[in-house]
């Protein structure tokens, strides 16, 4: 008999409802109502990784992630139903978690959870799909060679035990699967029995669905997955305390410190890791560190990522020197240790709203891995005894290695194993003092509707008031002019300069958003009315008014994701005239105007800011990994009803792009077509990524994938068309919670539109049509709609002509 109890909505929207319960067959469940939903969100974990693989076929979980996607040839695919319903999916493998995400619209949960369940629960692949599946491996294991990553775990290896599973790479490779298509079948086929099983899986679901109908869904799938089972106990991961450095793609500066527990001893302490790790990420460390150093990243959890249970603090330091690294190892270190000993006054972090996106693989993936692995540890040492300098392991990326430099098997990763930390903590430099506790504003006047009232002064920005969602005290955010060239540069400068802040300003429940787009940069609080103004004066006056040279490259992660970024770095063709413009609710019209009018004082002059656009390079040569990517830009009008059309386009090519290019004509790993926006101009990106052909036959296989099926694929009857439009309703239609809706707004005000958001895409959505979408893809074709070739890698051709045409 299933048993079911209402379970904390914290971070959810208001109004939202949790239940959680075990199903007969152990099934671990999570459902979460959420009335303002536009989309269902679907997932199921397992609690076995890539630790619980025969040692022989290092990467077999990998590969049986992808397989369980894979059927016979002639039915139609899980990706085939996903794409036509409108939805998406996703699966990833880590140390003990495995889990399959799916996003849908409402109408389709039912159907939804049953085809996860089904493509959990029954293998249908065959051997020949295990062997191309194999090359996509392949090509993904060379392709993550490049990232930071893959090297950081290997690192961390080399501080587990001798003969542990941890110790080896479980990334998968042509070599380490190089069994024959059958025999592969067969392991998979084992470790799926062995570990996908009812006892081992958690299940959860968020949707605009009651709860009495989502339970009823949920246990009507009982009876298909595989009982019992239980999570395999965890042998010991680690070896003496020690550290290691290592070699980065994206160079040194990464430091990290890590304190092992035994799965026992840490689920015991959970609640007191996350009370330290929360104080580690309060703004006082961040502070107390930039006084010295150019900090540029701080985070801290109660997990060591790839590692297991246990606390883990990582950090960026750029231009230090590696003994000025040491002494910041060192000195956290006696950070941590001070935190530890006073955990039982130190409070809880204040609850952020959580990602509707990220809910339900998160709550999964925390069920998994906090499920039994063994007997807890039976013992009264307190916290601070397990997290002592003396039992920590670190690990730090450096530029070069001196004498003793070893490599890791498979990955190559440069390395030199060091010593366990034992110099005595430094003193770090004061944190500054919080902010001051302004006067409490005086209560707003009466609400003014649904949307912002323009307040009318002199010489001060455009400035919008009221018309905030619901859920949130107090809004202001800031916009203003700023230069398209070091755009990229500037906005990480910023976001360094202001890390403790944003810190501080978060452990305080205040919510701070530093971007920079084609309309120039902005920052947006939400939180205490008391506080927003003296935030914001910091953070203007952070705000990085010079930038020498040229943008620096990236040179590290997927060239897929670097190129993907510029359809939104990249100017538009036109875009809505730049002004500082300012919103503000929560204080009366009389106090948001006098705090607009003191805060443009320290605004960006706009004859200054906004500069001579650097032509960005149309073409990257080199990409130092060995493979070759390139990505065809699409852009369209900055009109509500040609962004429809451009999304519905990407829904219509993605599946068919990414199953032509990865199975069919097995180029590589990466192969998608993504929705992008820049200055409200649509666009769209076909990017492929292959360590196996270089640029020229990749943008040879973009534009034969288009002229092939590019209309085809647009050209869809009734009944499918409305399928789709349902399924683009909900992916931009209501905003799903009121920080959505406060960032939506926000958007729309710095184009003049002080409509409630989502209103002129509402009405845009009912002009669409069948006969619409195949005229943009005619366009696309015939040379109608804006393109541009970007590529990145192996030298090859690199034309730009146009694609193909009819």
């Amino acid at each position: 008999m299933t048993r079911w109890r209402e379970a904390a909505a914290d971070g959810l929207p208001p109004g939202s409802r949790v239940a959680e319960g075990r199903l007969a067959g152990g099934l671990a469940v999570w459902l979460a109502e959420v009335p303002g939903a536009q989309r269902v969100r679907l997932a199921l974990g397992v609690g076995a990784g890539y630790l619980d693989e025969p040692d022989r076929y290092p990467g077999l979980a990998h590969l049986l992630e992808h397989a369980l996607f894979l059927g016979p040839g002639d039915a139609p695919s899980f990706a085939d139903w996903v794409a036509a319903e409108g939805g998406s999916y996703n699966a990833r493998t880590d140390d003990r978690v495995t889990d399959f995400h799916l996003t849908l619209p409402p109408e389709a949960l039912a159907a939804g959870l049953s085809r996860l369940v089904t493509l959990v629960a029954e293998p249908r692949f065959t051997a020949e799909a295990v062997a191309r599946e194999v090359a996509v491996i392949d090509a993904e294991f060379h392709a993550r060679l490049a990232d930071p990553a893959l090297h950081r775990l290997a690192a961390l290896s080399r501080l587990c035990r001798r003969g542990h599973p941890a110790r080896g790479c479980h990334a998968g490779n042509a070599a380490t699967l190089s069994a024959s298509p059958a025999t592969l079948r067969r392991a998979l086929l084992a470790l799926h029995r062995r570990h996908f099983r009812a006892g081992t899986m958690s299940l959860a679901v968020l949707a605009p669905h009651s709860l009495a109908e989502q339970r009823a869904r949920v246990e009507t799938l009982v009876a298909r997955l595989p009982g019992g089972g239980t999570p395999r106990a965890s042998s010991p991961w680690w070896g003496a305390p020690a550290g290691v450095r290592w070699i980065s793609p994206a160079g040194g500066g990464d430091l990290e410190l890590t304190w092992p527990l035994p799965p026992g001893a840490a689920r015991r302490r959970h609640d007191a890791l996350g009370r330290v790790a929360a104080a580690l990420t309060d703004g006082r460390l961040a502070a107390s560190l930039a006084a010295r150093h150019r900090l540029s990243a701080l985070a801290a959890s109660p997990a060591i990522a790839g590692g297991g249970d246990g606390l883990s603090l990582r950090l960026t330091l750029e231009d230090a020197d590696p003994s000025e690294r040491d002494a910041v190892l060192v000195s956290c270190a006696g950070v941590v240790a001070e935190l530890a000993g006073r955990v039982d006054t130190l409070p809880a972090a204040t609850q952020a709203p959580l990602d509707l996106e990220t809910w339900s693989r998160e709550r999964v993936r925390a069920a998994c891995r906090h499920a039994a692995r063994g007997a807890a540890v039976a013992d009264g040492r307190p916290l601070s005894s397990w997290l002592a300098p003396r039992r920590c392991r670190w690990l730090a990326a450096v530029d070069s290695l001196a004498a003793g430099e070893a490599r890791v098997p498979v990955t190559g990763t440069r390395y030199r194993r060091e010593g366990p930390l034992s110099a005595t903590p430094a003193a770090l430099p004061p944190a500054p003092a919080p902010p001051p506790e302004a006067p409490a504003p005086s209560a707003p006047a009466p609400a003014i509707g649904a949307s912002p009232r323009r307040l009318v002064a002199a010489d001060a920005p455009v400035t919008w008031w009221g018309g905030a969602p619901a859920g949130l005290a107090a809004t202001l955010c800031l916009g203003w002019p700023a230069a398209a060239h070091h755009r990229a540069s500037r906005l990480a400068e910023w976001r360094r300069r202001t890390l403790a802040l944003t810190q501080g300003a978060a452990w305080r429940g205040i919510r701070c958003e530093f971007q920079a787009d084609a309309r120039g940069d902005w920052v947006a609080l939400a939180g205490a009315p008391s506080q927003l103004e003296w935030v914001a004066g910091r953070a203007l006056a952070a705000w990085p008014r010079k930038l020498g040279g040229r943008e620096a490259p990236e040179r590290a992660g997927l060239l897929a994701q670097r190129l993907l970024a510029r359809l939104e770095q990249t100017p538009a063709d036109a875009g809505a005239p730049l002004a500082a413009c300012a919103w503000v609710d929560g204080l009366s019209a009389e106090e948001a105007g006098a705090m607009v009018a003191r805060l443009a004082e320290a605004l960006p002059s706009t004859s200054s800011a906004v500069g001579t656009p650097h032509p960005p390079d149309l073409l990257e040569h080199s990409s130092g990994s060995g493979q070759a990517a390139v990505m065809l830009q699409v852009e369209g009008d900055d009109d509500p009803r040609e962004r429809l059309y451009l999304r519905l386009l990407a829904l219509c090519h993605d599946g068919p792009f990414h199953d032509e290019m990865r199975r069919r004509r097995g180029l590589g790993y990466v192969a998608a077509v993504r929705y992008r926006e820049a200055a409200g101009r649509p666009r769209l990106g076909y990017v492929v990524q292959s360590p196996y052909a270089g640029v020229d036959r990749l943008q040879a296989a973009v534009a034969a994938f288009l002229a092939d099926q590019g209309r085809r694929l647009a050209t869809l009857d009734g009944a499918s068309f409305e399928r789709r439009r349902r399924a683009l309703a909900g992916q931009c239609g209501l905003p799903e919670s009121p920080v959505e809706a406060w960032l939506a707004r926000w958007q729309a005000l710095r184009r003049d539109d002080p409509a409630p958001p989502g209103e002129a895409t509402r009405a845009a959505l009912a002009r669409l049509d069948a006969a619409g979408l195949e005229t943009r893809a005619e366009a696309l074709l015939d040379g109608r709609l804006s393109r541009r070739w970007w590529w990145v890698g192996r030298a090859g051709s690199s034309s730009t002509d146009d694609l193909p045409r009819r």
